[in-house]
């Protein structure tokens, strides 16, 4: 999973993408980059592991040029090395096309060696560079360019099996972007006075004055020329498969995707919760703490309508990140325990119900609840507003093995003694549906059943393991 985000204007926009990378680094903070391109300034590859305001803080100062991509990565694939970070750029005697990607190719191994016999030279490990290859060995450079490129698209279609939402900049023709066809990943376009943007998220947008946001559709492709004219094809229609768990954790809570707010999703998650702790036999709960950020929504509207005193027993230190997305068990323990400081006197004495978004590994929950304990919890009751995750994800979120899962390996009454509650409530798939409220979601994680086909899983999973040890 990572953040990405295009944008054309009619003036100088280093700075507004700078804050749109911003809006987005919660998607993304093993590295960063950006591509600029102006007839004036030429072009410009900044990249480098760490944060956004890391990489604007470089020097010289980036040029003010009037077309830019900008990506912060989350490594699911690759060795997560500099090399690896995006943009990735590629040219040829007229034309430099970079690109940017948000998902995760499951036969990337199979088109990498395709791609190899053919002749072609990966400078990366990362799988959006078979992307790169084919749009360019299927002249998306060449006119008439719409339609070229349209075709191009097409032959990534054909090939490419997983999730991927797409932004690239053709130096001299213009920024386009393209969704696969289950629209798996979220992106969305928006305009503005003097710029039209294409982004993952709504609030990378509007936070630099883009108005009539709407959804890059799933297998339809867009095209701003130089004169921000937009051009739209849709080349595959099939059922939607918007990814559940982006709705639930991933997505920053304002925003907007498939026409769906996150915030009110998050509420009425925490309100079928209360409803099913009602039905449950549990001891008088004295206090609901949320485990900031993801699970605030949930934990009011859950308090609220249990009527039950809320607080907020946690100071989340925001300089750690969301600890979810760093790559490595070690690494996420050692986070976790940077990440929240237990306020005494919300937890002292009290049986408490902490409300979080997921248990995936179980890691963040255990050192959660023994934060809540050593400050004199008396008992610890956890609801997670998302259900059991039994299965890996293969399109873009990191937990690709299933042994890395506890739901999977673990009784309900198991999970509860190594996270160490006293009870555990999950909302069911149902109730996610319910909440989320579109007909076609993909539910893999927690149902098994995968929208696109899974034969490369396997190795998948052993490239993954391998890079996370290098």
């Amino acid at each position: 999973m990572c953040g990405i985000i295009g944008i054309l204007g009619d003036e100088p926009i280093a700075e507004c993408l700078y804050h749109s990378m911003l809006q987005l680094q919660h998607r993304g903070q093993d590295a960063s980059g950006v591509f600029l391109s102006d007839p004036i300034f030429g072009e410009t590859l900044r990249r480098r592991s760490g944060w956004v305001f890391q990489l604007f803080q470089e020097e010289p100062p980036l040029p003010e040029t009037r077309w830019g991509l900008g990506h912060v990565r989350y490594s699911t694939s690759g060795k997560g090395q500099v090399e690896d970070a995006q943009p990735l750029v590629l040219k040829n005697q007229d034309h430099t096309l970079a690109i940017v990607h948000n998902g995760n190719l499951i036969n990337y191994s199979k088109i990498r060696e395709e791609l190899e016999n053919e002749g072609t030279y990966f400078q990366t490990t990362c799988d959006s560079e078979s992307i790169l290859h084919i749009l360019s060995q299927n002249r998306a450079f060449e006119e008439p360019f719409f339609d070229n490129l349209c075709q191009a698209v097409q032959k990534v279609y054909r090939k490419i099996n997983g999730s991927y939402s797409v932004i690239g900049l053709v130096t001299g023709r213009g920024i386009f972007a393209f969704r696969d066809p289950l629209g798996i990943r979220p992106l969305l376009i928006g305009t503005a006075k003097n710029l039209t943007a294409i982004a993952s998220e709504t609030l990378a947008l509007s936070n630099i004055g883009c108005k009539s946001i709407r959804d890059v559709e799933p297998g339809e492709v867009v095209f701003l020329d130089g004169a921000r004219h937009l051009h739209r094809r849709s080349l595959t229609c099939r059922k939607h498969s918007h990814c559940a768990f982006e709705f639930n954790y991933f997505a920053k809570t304002p925003s907007v995707m498939e026409g769906k707010e996150v915030y009110t999703i998050r509420i009425e998650l925490g309100r079928l919760l209360a409803e099913k702790i009602r039905t449950l036999d549990l001891p008088a709960i004295d206090v609901v703490v949320p485990v900031p950020e993801t699970g605030n929504p949930a934990g009011i509207a859950l308090a609220q309508h249990l009527q039950l005193p809320f607080a907020e027993g946690f100071v989340r230190h925001s300089h750690v990140g969301r600890t979810f997305i760093i790559a490595g068990q070690e690494k996420r323990q050692t986070a976790s325990i940077q990440k929240l400081t237990p306020i005494r006197s919300v937890f002292e004495g009290k049986t408490v119900l902490l409300v979080d978004d997921s248990i995936i590994r179980g890691t963040v929950s255990q050192r959660t609840i023994k934060l809540a304990r050593e400050v004199g919890a008396k008992k610890i009751l956890f609801a997670s507003t998302f259900p059991p995750i039994l299965h890996p994800c293969v399109y873009g979120i990191d937990f690709p093995n299933q042994d890395q899962l506890i739901a999977s390996k673990k009784t309900l009454p198991e999970i509860c003694e190594w996270i160490g509650a006293d009870f555990v409530i999950y909302n069911t798939v149902e109730d996610l549906k319910k909440a989320i409220g579109l007909p076609d979601l993909c539910l893999a994680c927690v149902t098994g059943k995968y929208p696109t086909c899974t034969k490369e899983l396997e190795t998948l999973q052993r490239l993954r393991e391998k890079d996370l040890v290098h």
